[in-house]
C-alpha cells in the first residue's frame, strides 16, 4: 500500500523513521510527507534552537512563503536587504494575518525562525531555500487550498496557456493541487495527464486517475505525445 513511495528513497526513509517514531506506517503519499514537513519544521540542533512559534502556525507560514517560491518563483530567501537574484528579503515577505488568525500580523522575526528549521538548507550567496522542492511544491498547493482558491482563479496561479497547458515548473505544485483537492483538477487534467502521470504524487481520486490514463492514451492514439519512460503507449 506505499504506492509511489516505494520508488522514493526519501520517502521510504520517512516512512521507516515514522514506523520508528510512531509504530504505524504511513497510510498514504499525503500523510507521509505530512509528517516528514511536520518533522522538519521541529528539527533542533546547536544551529537551530527550538523555535518558539507554535507548530500549526510554522506550517501555515511555512506554506506561505512556499506559495512564494513557487508561484513567484523566487529560488530563496536571505537577510540581506539587496537580495541576489532570485531571492527574497525576510523583511520583504507581507505582514497580513493568515485568514484564520486575524489581528496576529506576521512578524520578520517568525519567517526567519521558519527559515531556520530543518526545512531549510544554506545555499549560495548567504540564502536559504527549502531543503527539497517537492516540500515547496506541497506546502504552496496545500497553503492555497486553505485559503479556498477557486476554479477560476487555477489558470491564472498556474499560468497556463491557453490549451490548458501548464508550464514544467508548475507541474509538480499542480500535482498536488490535484491530490489535495481533486475538484480543483478536473479543468486540468486532461490536458496535463502526462506531466501528471510523471509528477511523483500519488492522485488519491480514482476518478482523477481515470482522467489522466485517458488523456495520456487520447494523445498516444494522435501521436501527439512524446514517450513516457516506463510505459508502453
Amino acid at each position: 500500500g506505499l504506492g509511489r513511495m516505494a520508488a522514493s528513497p526519501m520517502r521510504l526513509q520517512s516512512a521507516a523513521r515514522q514506523w520508528a517514531d510512531t509504530g504505524r506506517l504511513p497510510d498514504s503519499q499525503l500523510s507521509a510527507i505530512r509528517f516528514e514537513v511536520d518533522r522538519l519544521l521541529e528539527e533542533t540542533s546547536n544551529r537551530r534552537p527550538r523555535p518558539a512559534v507554535a507548530l500549526d502556525r510554522r506550517r501555515r507560514l511555512a506554506g506561505r512563503l512556499a506559495a512564494m517560491t513557487v508561484f513567484g518563483r523566487a529560488d530563496h530567501f536571505t537577510l540581506d536587504p539587496q537580495p541576489p537574484p532570485g531571492a527574497l528579503y525576510v523583511v520583504g515577505p507581507p505582514s497580513a494575518p493568515e485568514p484564520d488568525e486575524p489581528g496576529q500580523p506576521v512578524t520578520p522575526a517568525e519567517y526567519e525562525e521558519v527559515l531556520g528549521t530543518g526545512l531549510f538548507d544554506a545555499a549560495a550567496d548567504a540564502t536559504v531555500g527549502f531543503r527539497h522542492k517537492q516540500y515547496a511544491e506541497f506546502l504552496a498547493a496545500e497553503y492555497v487550498t486553505t485559503r479556498r482558491i477557486t476554479r477560476p482563479q487555477l489558470p491564472a496561479l498556474l499560468g497556463m496557456h491557453d490549451n490548458g497547458a501548464i508550464p514544467g515548473p508548475l507541474t509538480g505544485a499542480a500535482a498536488w493541487l490535484a491530490a489535495l483537492s481533486p475538484d480543483l483538477a478536473s479543468d486540468f487534467a486532461a490536458a496535463n495527464a502526462d506531466r501528471l502521470a510523471q509528477a511523483a504524487v500519488e492522485l488519491p481520486s480514482p476518478g482523477l486517475r481515470a482522467s489522466v490514463v485517458s488523456g495520456i492514451l487520447a494523445r498516444a492514439a494522435a501521436q501527439d505525445i512524446d514517450t513516457l519512460p516506463g510505459q508502453d503507449l
